[in-house]
């Protein structure tokens, strides 16, 4: 290939940058996406060799004061940092102060959440005692629609199918459907999802905490940054969480707990749907 520029690298160059790098048979693109690399990396050193302060020049030199940074945090202890650095020592500070109070919220809303998916658990059981067709080995049984033969389609509790020829000897007359079950368990659905999300949370502030706290490895300004984004979003989550708790949680102090499987029962029956 004629080259363009004095002194450039031609494809035989952009060939050696990437042996090794193949695999299989080679890639033509690939070799001349290298070969452009190498070209752009040259012409910005001629550039620079020649007129030190034209833009790419300039670009260069943010690209070397970036990677110079970079290394100071490296090198550096996160002592260190704190002690030579104000506006780095101030974005740690936030953090850290924010940490404890995050903890602490989502370590309260963990365990009412889960307190919340067993009652939600044992209110959708008692109600699909009464209003739910039942197969011989325990499993709840609704009707999906029927097929183009007209034959019903079945589904259980988990929505995995079930035959015909296992439900056979199952009456459904008056029992809810597949729609109606799913609409009767999204508290516990919602439930569910709140606990995993908190729980995950939890395990997210841990690590940001740890990264924080590392001494042999600070973290740079731009990664203290997006932890402490990160961080006012969990603790939104876990305030917003810890209103949906104290609302369940209260509902559930006006029961008498001696009474609440009966009050599950009952209020599964005045929910449930006229067939």
């Amino acid at each position: 290939m004629k080259q363009e520029f004095l002194g450039f690298p031609d494809l035989e160059a952009a060939f050696e940058a990437v042996r090794g790098l193949v695999f299989g048979p080679l890639n033509p693109g690939y070799i001349k996406h290298k070969f452009n690399e190498i070209v752009r990396e040259k012409k910005l050193e001629l550039e620079f060799g020649s007129n030190p302060l034209s833009p790419l020049a300039h670009v260069r030199e943010e690209t070397k004061e970036r990677d110079r940074k970079g290394r100071d945090y490296q090198n550096l202890t996160l002592t260190a940092l704190l002690a030579t650095n104000a506006a780095y020592r101030a974005m740690h500070e936030e953090i850290m102060a924010q940490l404890p109070e995050t903890e602490n919220l989502l370590d309260d809303n963990q365990d009412e959440l889960d307190e919340i998916v067993a009652r939600e658990t044992k209110a959708l059981r008692a109600y699909l005692e009464i209003h739910a067709a039942k197969l011989p080995d325990g499993r709840f049984v609704f009707k999906v629609g029927k097929d183009a033969q007209g034959n019903d389609l079945l589904v259980d509790e988990s929505d995995n199918p079930v035959t015909p020829e296992d439900a056979a000897s199952i009456d459904f007359t008056g029992k809810i459907s597949a729609a109606e079950y799913r609409e009767r368990r999204k508290p516990l659905d919602d439930a569910i999802e709140r606990a995993g999300h908190n729980r995950r949370d939890r395990v997210r502030v841990g690590e940001i905490r740890e990264r924080n706290t590392d001494q042999d490895n600070p973290l740079s300004m731009e990664q203290k940054e997006a932890d402490k984004t990160e961080l006012g979003e969990i603790k939104e989550r876990a305030q917003e969480n810890h209103t949906y708790v104290e609302r369940k949680m209260s509902v559930s102090a006006t029961v008498d707990p001696k009474k609440e499987e009966q009050h599950s029962v009952s209020t599964a029956t005045m929910a449930a749907p006229q067939l």
